[in-house]
């Protein structure tokens, strides 16, 4: 498992809320994990595709 996964230009455990369509870009950066991580996003339990 990764040793951290962040989101890059906000707070550590900052809650996002958007408003029907609104749209957001989010990025993340994932530290030293081995193999590779293979992130996925999820909205209330669904896969998000991208």
């Amino acid at each position: 498992p990764p040793k951290s996964i962040e989101l890059v230009n906000h707070a550590p455990d900052a809650k996002i809320t958007l408003k029907e369509k609104d749209q957001t870009e989010l990025e993340c950066v994932v530290r030293e994990a081995r193999p590779a991580a293979s992130v996925i996003w999820f909205k209330n339990d669904k896969v998000l595709r991208m």
